[in-house]
C-alpha cells in the first residue's frame, strides 16, 4: 500500500467507521441494560438502523490493499455487509447468551475506535506536508479504475521484464476491448505506484465488468492448478514421484489450463452477445491465456467501481460491475487462505 491509499483510507476510516460507531455504542448499551437488568429495553429499532448504516457504506470505494488494512486493523469484520452478518449473529444471542453478545459488540466497538484513533493519527503526522504527486487520480464519468499489480512471479525488475509485460498487457487490453468493439487505446494509463509495482488503468464499464469475470474465472483455475501442484511438491518431499508421474501431473496442468481458457472465452464471449468474428475471438483467447499466466505468477488485479447515483444514467451498469467485483475479492480472498496455507506447510 502507497501513501496516497494509506490517508485515503484513513480518512474513509474518519468518516464512514465514526458514523457507525455511535450507533454501535446505543446497541451496546441497550445489551448491558438487558444483561443486567430484569426490566427489558427494545433493541429492534436501534439494530435495525445500525444495519441500514452498515448496508449504505462505500465499501467500494476501497481497493483490495485497502480492504486488507481494514482487516488487519480488526474492523472489517464490523462493517458493510460483514458488520450486518455479525449483528445477525449477535442478535441470535441475545435471548441465550445475552452477556456474551453484549461483549462481542463491546469487542467490535472497541475495534472501530481503535482504527480510528489510529486513522486519525496517520492523518496527522500527515498534516501541513505536501507530497509531490498526492494528488487524486482524475477518472472521468463512466469509467472504472483498474488495478494491476505486479509482484512476485509476475514483479518488474528491471526494464527487460518491463518491456515484456508491457507486452503482454497490450494483448490483454487488445483481447477484451476489441471483444466489445473498443479500440485498446480506450484504456487509459492513469498512475503509477513503486514497491510492488501497481499501474492504473481506466477502463470503460464494461470492459471492466469483462475482465473483473474472467479474472473470477480465472481464481477457480488457479485453485485447481494449486491443489494439484501441491499434490506433486507433496509427492516429491516424500519420494513417491518419477519421471511418469511429472509428466502426467504436468500433463494434466497443461489440459486444465488449455480448457480454462477456451471456457472462459465461450463463456465471455455469450455475455458479450457479439456476432463471430475470429480475429477477436483469437485476441481474446490470447489475453485470457496471458491474464491466466500474469496471475498463476502472483500479479493481480484490482477494480474500483465509479460512484453512482441511484438514478443517474448507467448506475444499473455500476450496481453490475460493483456485483461482479465483491464475488472477485471472495474469490481472491479464498485463493489467499489457500496458497499462504501451502507456503505455510512448506
Amino acid at each position: 500500500m502507497n501513501i496516497e491509499e494509506l490517508l485515503k483510507l484513513s480518512k474513509w476510516i474518519t468518516s464512514e467507521a465514526r458514523s457507525v460507531v455511535s450507533q454501535y455504542e446505543l446497541v451496546y448499551g441497550i445489551l448491558q441494560h438487558n444483561s443486567s437488568h430484569p426490566q427489558q429495553k427494545p433493541l429492534e429499532e436501534d439494530l435495525s438502523k445500525l444495519k441500514k448504516s452498515l448496508r449504505g457504506m462505500s465499501l467500494h470505494t476501497l481497493s483490495m490493499s485497502q480492504i486488507r488494512m481494514l482487516e488487519n486493523l480488526g474492523a472489517l469484520s464490523y462493517l458493510g455487509k460483514n458488520g450486518v452478518n455479525f449483528l445477525k449473529k449477535v442478535e441470535s444471542k441475545t435471548g441465550i447468551d445475552s452477556a456474551t453478545a453484549t461483549q462481542d459488540v463491546s469487542k467490535a466497538k472497541h475495534a472501530l475506535d481503535e482504527a480510528i484513533r489510529r486513522s486519525e493519527r496517520i492523518m496527522e503526522a500527515f498534516s501541513g506536508i505536501k507530497i509531490e504527486g498526492l494528488e487524486d487520480t482524475k477518472i472521468e464519468d463512466g469509467i472504472a479504475l483498474l488495478r494491476v499489480e505486479f509482484k512476485d512471479d509476475a514483479s518488474i525488475t528491471n526494464i527487460v521484464e518491463w518491456k515484456a509485460w508491457a507486452s503482454t498487457w497490450h494483448d490483454i487490453a487488445r483481447g477484451i476491448t476489441m471483444s466489445v468493439g473498443d479500440a485498446p487505446e480506450s484504456v487509459q494509463v492513469l498512475g503509477a505506484s513503486k514497491g510492488s509495482i501497481i499501474i492504473e488503468l481506466g477502463v470503460a464499464l464494461t470492459v471492466a465488468k469483462i475482465i473483473t469475470s474472467i479474472v473470477n474465472e480465472i481464481i477457480g483455475t488457479t485453485l485447481k492448478l494449486t491443489e494439484l501442484q501441491s499434490s506433486r511438491e507433496d509427492l516429491r518431499k516424500k519420494r513417491l514421484i518419477n519421471d511418469q508421474i511429472e509428466k502426467g501431473i504436468e500433463s494434466q496442468i497443461n489440459s486444465i489450463t488449455e480448457k480454462s481458457v477456451e471456457h472462459i472465452k465461450e463463456k465471455t464471449l455469450q455475455c458479450i452477445k457479439k456476432n463471430k468474428d475470429g480475429e477477436k475471438e483469437s485476441a481474446l483467447h490470447k489475453a485470457i491465456s496471458k491474464l491466466l499466466d500474469f496471475h498463476k505468477k502472483g500479479g493481480e488485479v484490482d477494480c474500483i467501481p465509479p460512484e453512482s447515483e441511484d438514478d443517474s444514467e448507467g448506475s444499473e451498469e455500476i450496481e453490475s460491475l460493483r456485483s461482479a467485483v465483491e464475488n472477485l475479492r471472495i474469490a481472491q480472498k479464498e485463493l489467499k487462505l489457500i496458497t499462504h496455507q501451502e507456503k505455510d506447510d512448506d
